[in-house]
């Protein structure tokens, strides 16, 4: 997922997400399911974490238990509204496991066509394991 930060206002930082540009159109048109965009989602707020502290100088990982609570309370409100809707409950197992196919992805991304956003995923991706940045 490739994201843009646009900042017009001091106080206001716009993250927009959009989808890949490396697939091809018949991948970008497939069916998925959903535990992959709940992922892709829950990887996006890590993602958007590490860009916030870069742009507000402050430590990489220091926002890590915002997103935990940021991606917990995505995930009880995704399980409440998809119960309501008399869903099956995710496979939590298959979103972690996607979750990670997509912090690779970022980092493959990266090292080909943007380097300078290397940081977000590597970072993101060792907060996600429990590493130490150091």
């Amino acid at each position: 997922m490739l994201a843009k930060c646009l900042n017009q206002d001091p106080n206001i930082l716009l993250l927009i997400l959009m989808g890949s540009p490396v697939l091809q159109a018949e991948m970008k048109n497939s069916w998925a399911p959903r535990e992959s965009d709940v992922a892709h989602f829950l990887t996006s707020i890590s993602l958007a974490a590490r860009v916030g502290e870069r742009l507000n100088k402050i430590e990489y990982g220091s926002l890590h238990s915002v997103v935990r609570a940021a991606q917990d309370s995505f995930l009880s409100s995704y399980e409440n509204q998809s119960k309501a809707l008399g869903l099956n409950p995710l496979n939590l197992d298959l979103v972690s496991f996607l979750q990670l196919r997509q912090y690779l992805f970022e980092i493959i991304y990266a090292v080909n066509y943007l380097p300078r956003w290397l940081y977000a995923p590597v970072i993101s991706l060792q907060q996600e394991l429990g590493w130490d940045n150091g």
